[in-house]
């Protein structure tokens, strides 16, 4: 049980470091040494998803209550915005690097926590943004296109 803690602890400082990297590049690399540094991102995320698969817990620190899921997420890849409602009702704009999604949650790195957090497409608050492309989707529309683009 500990070695499996430990894989798990493994893998996500790798994608929180990959992520933490790509954001660094976009923010200060010059043209030309892009691409050798895509690819570093690129090779830390195979290692990190070759890392065991954890079984996600779901918790609100808010609250005592405890939900404990088992959810086998697809990998995906997406950078978007959106206002969130938490289970209190509080909204936050959340800038969040996706890294895996199911039918009802999405996981990723949240630029506003500064740490990986798992999100319900249902709590989202009007359109989500594409970074990649400015695009302007509903939630619905754009878990519908992120869970295609996984196949």
């Amino acid at each position: 049980m500990k070695m499996i803690a430990r894989l798990v602890a493994l893998w996500r400082s790798l994608v929180h470091a990959a992520t933490r990297i790509e954001g660094d590049v976009r923010n200060r690399t010059p043209g030309n040494s892009t691409s050798r540094v895509q690819a570093e991102i690129e090779s830390l995320r195979k290692l990190a998803s070759n890392a065991a698969k954890p079984t996600y817990a779901v918790t609100d620190t808010q609250s005592s209550d405890f939900e404990s899921i088992q959810v086998d997420m697809a990998a995906v890849s997406d950078e978007v915005r959106f206002v969130y409602r938490d289970r209190q009702g509080a909204k936050s704009a959340r800038h969040v690097s996706v890294q895996k999604a199911d039918d009802e949650y999405f996981e990723g790195f949240c630029h506003l926590r500064r740490d990986v957090r798992t999100f319900l497409f249902d709590s989202i608050v009007g359109k989500v943004t594409r970074m990649s492309t400015g695009e302007l989707l509903t939630a619905g529309k754009w878990r519908d296109e992120l869970l295609r683009d996984a196949d």
